[in-house]
């Protein structure tokens, strides 16, 4: 069974694990989402969302934009080849995904949001085309 959220869905059977990684936040994931959260950069990102088989850090339904954090267990080989795995399937059903390292939340936030802000209007630019 699936929850429905207007146009996208969110399977029931996930719904623990979402809570789950909502309460035990990283710290990174904390900070980003305070600068991103309630339509800050004018579109509404949703916070360990769903798609496919894949819980997403957070996720921009109108612009189908995933960001994804990474921390030190993604510089182990094979969490990478996970990664990549999983970054493949969902540009193939159409999302964009971009990672950013948890080091960049810690010294580089200011960046990383302006950098987020250019990806989401270059993204409504080409929405319209």
């Amino acid at each position: 069974m699936q929850q429905k959220y207007g146009r996208y869905t969110n399977k029931s059977s996930y719904t623990q694990k979402r809570k789950d990684l909502r309460n035990h936040s990283t710290d990174s994931e904390v900070k980003l989402w305070g600068r991103i959260k309630n339509e800050q950069l004018g579109v509404k990102f949703r916070r360990q969302f769903n798609i496919s088989n894949f819980i997403v850090d957070f996720y921009c339904h109108p612009l189908k934009l995933v960001l994804e954090l990474d921390g030190w267990v993604h510089d182990a080989e094979e969490q990478r080849k996970k990664d990549k795995i999983r970054e493949l399937k969902l540009k193939s059903l159409g999302y964009t995904v971009i990672r950013y390292q948890n080091s960049d939340i810690t010294y580089r936030l200011d960046w990383v949001v302006d950098n987020i802000w250019e990806i989401v209007e270059g993204l409504k630019k080409k929405e319209c085309v």
